[in-house]
């Protein structure tokens, strides 16, 4: 007989939704790539401001030193004039190397790009290039010529706007590089917003659209179960299930109603519990099934007939194992399945 049309009909409608889901299966994937993806994007941007940001930090801290050993060198050279005496010189001349460090430290840090340093008038270096030369020659003639020499240069006020342009070119490129960290810090605060929302959204999507898909299947599942069931139930011929001790574990309504003429016993029981004689019938087909795996089909089996007082019903039984899958994979013997079939209906 057929399944339940209820059951069918569920069967029917659920399968566009089932065809859906696995569709959607490849979606979820796609999706969770994305948020990786977007993950992953997040970091390197995150990482890469981080590098823009510490390089902006370490070009204020040199920018700072090197304007500290200008003044140093302007210092020195200032108490040489005014002196004369060469240990004014040496702070001078380590002004000097101070500058030189600065310079080359400024170069590994903007990655050869020093010369870019500018704020809003000359670059940088150029004035300190210019103010270190200045300071040589002051101090050149305060040695060949004397101090009248030297301090005549010094009042044309060369050095004075040398040091100023330095002095706002510093405030300047600090104000830069600042505005420069604080937009860098914003942008990263919007795009790791932005892209938290993608990876959290994608993310859960994504599993939202597994776990319906898993619903979907494990409902399927359920209903092709309960398809098999009632496949099992409404068949014309009697169904059973013995466990590996020949236990009847289940059967279908056929063969429950065969349980009138004395055929088969009771759930836990032998099949042939209220017919032992059928015991030596049966014994060998069922130990076939069971320790070798062997089918055998088409046994004749006579049994007490329900409507004749005395005769006999001649039934058909066919026997096969029931195997699942072990821990390796490989097909157990786990019981052994049984049809019983009246002669007539055998014989069609």
């Amino acid at each position: 007989m057929l399944a339940p049309i209820a059951a069918l009909r569920r069967w029917n409608r659920r399968r566009s939704r089932l065809t859906s889901a696995l569709v959607s299966s490849p979606v979820a994937f796609g999706l969770l790539v994305v948020a990786l993806l977007a993950a992953g994007w997040n970091y390197l941007m995150a990482e890469s401001s981080r590098d823009r940001v510490a390089e902006a930090g370490g070009v204020v801290l040199e920018v700072e030193r090197l304007f500290s050993s200008i003044k140093d060198l302007e210092t020195g050279e200032r108490g040489f004039v005014l002196v004369g005496g060469e240990n004014y010189l040496i702070p001078y001349d380590g002004a000097r190397d101070a500058i030189d460090r600065s310079l080359a430290q400024l170069t590994t840090i903007t990655h050869g790009r020093s010369e870019a340093l500018v704020g809003g008038g000359k670059p940088l270096v150029g004035l300190v290039a210019a103010k270190r030369d200045f300071a040589a020659r002051v101090v050149a003639l305060r040695k060949e010529q004397g101090f009248e020499a030297a301090t005549d240069l010094v009042r044309t006020g060369e050095g004075k706007r040398i040091m100023d342009a330095i002095r706002a070119e510093v405030a300047v490129i600090r104000a830069q590089l600042s505005e420069r960290v604080a937009k860098i810090q914003r942008s990263d605060r919007l795009r790791g917003l932005l892209l938290a929302v993608l990876t959290g959204a994608t993310a859960w999507g994504a599993v939202a659209l597994l776990a319906w898909l898993l619903l979907l299947r494990r409902e399927e599942g359920r209903l092709t179960s309960a398809l098999l069931e009632g496949v099992l139930e409404h068949a014309p011929v009697g169904l059973g299930f013995l466990d590996r001790d020949l236990r009847l574990q289940h059967r279908n309504r056929a063969l429950a109603n065969l349980g009138g003429s004395g055929f088969g016993g009771g759930l836990g029981q032998t099949i042939w519990a209220a017919l032992p004689a059928l015991e030596e019938r049966l014994s060998a087909p069922l130990h076939a099934a069971l320790r070798q795996g062997l089918a055998t089909a088409d046994i004749p089996v006579p049994v007490p007939s329900r409507t004749i007082p005395g005769g006999i019903r001649r039934l058909r039984m066919s026997f096969y194992p029931l195997t699942v899958p072990n821990a390796e994979g490989h097909p157990e013997i786990e019981g052994v399945g049984f049809v019983v079939a009246a002669e007539s209906a055998a014989r069609v």
